[in-house]
Protein backbone atom coordinates (compact mmCIF):
# COMPACT_ATOMS: atom_id res chain seq x y z
CA UNK A 1 0.00 0.00 0.00
CA UNK A 2 2.97 2.59 0.70
CA UNK A 3 4.44 1.60 -2.76
CA UNK A 4 1.09 2.67 -4.42
CA UNK A 5 0.45 5.89 -2.46
CA UNK A 6 4.33 6.91 -3.18
CA UNK A 7 3.64 5.90 -7.05
CA UNK A 8 0.35 7.78 -6.59
CA UNK A 9 -1.08 4.78 -8.23
CA UNK A 10 -5.13 5.10 -9.60
CA UNK A 11 -5.96 1.90 -7.06
CA UNK A 12 -4.35 -0.96 -4.96
CA UNK A 13 -5.73 -4.25 -5.13
CA UNK A 14 -4.73 -7.58 -3.81
CA UNK A 15 -5.34 -10.87 -5.26
CA UNK A 16 -3.76 -14.56 -5.82
CA UNK A 17 -2.93 -15.99 -8.53
CA UNK A 18 -3.43 -19.39 -6.31
CA UNK A 19 -6.74 -19.49 -5.70
CA UNK A 20 -8.25 -17.00 -8.18
CA UNK A 21 -9.54 -14.79 -5.94
CA UNK A 22 -9.64 -10.90 -6.80
CA UNK A 23 -8.35 -11.74 -10.14
CA UNK A 24 -10.80 -11.16 -12.41
CA UNK A 25 -11.61 -7.82 -10.07
CA UNK A 26 -8.34 -6.77 -10.83
CA UNK A 27 -8.11 -7.15 -14.42
CA UNK A 28 -11.54 -5.87 -14.84
CA UNK A 29 -10.09 -2.81 -12.49
CA UNK A 30 -7.03 -2.11 -14.55
CA UNK A 31 -8.87 -2.54 -17.98
CA UNK A 32 -11.35 0.28 -17.35
CA UNK A 33 -8.60 2.83 -15.96
CA UNK A 34 -6.47 2.07 -19.35
CA UNK A 35 -10.03 2.79 -21.17
CA UNK A 36 -10.37 5.78 -18.97
CA UNK A 37 -9.69 9.22 -21.11
CA UNK A 38 -6.75 11.00 -19.43
CA UNK A 39 -5.24 13.87 -20.47
CA UNK A 40 -0.98 13.85 -21.94
CA UNK A 41 -0.13 16.21 -18.42
CA UNK A 42 -2.11 13.39 -15.99
CA UNK A 43 0.05 9.96 -17.55
CA UNK A 44 2.56 9.26 -16.67
CA UNK A 45 2.80 6.45 -19.15
CA UNK A 46 3.75 3.31 -16.69
CA UNK A 47 1.63 0.82 -15.74
CA UNK A 48 3.03 -1.74 -12.77
CA UNK A 49 1.37 -5.16 -12.08
CA UNK A 50 3.06 -6.81 -9.40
Amino acid sequence: KQLAAQMKADAYMECSAKTREGVQDLFVHAARLSLKKRSRRESSGRCVLH
